[in-house]
């Protein structure tokens, strides 16, 4: 698999074979191990960010499968045709993921000291 830190024409290469896992998802209706492993790499350079290193771990991997989970729900929703971006429109999804995740978490620890 390519790093997403990468040189530029590797990431264009890494998009162009992620456009092609999620065009074969939407013809299959199956997801192949090329799409799982193209979310699994974007979920975890999202989770290696720094804005997240003070969440616990638990709750890391509450995102971490939540995001994984929205991108194979969402994936076929994407349309080549409107955007040649995949990496962006996952990466959304992962984001969107990890901040309901957090809020989620967030608003059960308030909860959970208030009752005791």
């Amino acid at each position: 698999m390519i790093p997403l830190t990468s040189a530029p024409e590797e990431r264009k290469m890494f998009e162009s074979i992620l456009s092609v896992a999620i065009n074969e998802y939407k013809i299959n209706e199956k997801i192949n191990n090329t799409l799982k492993e193209c979310v699994i790499q974007l979920v975890w350079e999202e989770s290696n960010k720094d804005k997240y290193k003070n969440i616990d771990d638990n709750t890391m991997s509450m995102c971490e499968a939540k995001a994984y989970e929205e991108c194979c729900r969402h994936a076929q929703n994407f349309n080549s045709e409107v955007s040649n971006k995949p990496i962006s429109y996952l990466g959304q999804l992962i984001r969107c993921a990890f901040v309901n995740v957090i809020k989620k978490q967030c608003c059960y620890k308030i909860i959970k000291e208030e009752l005791e």
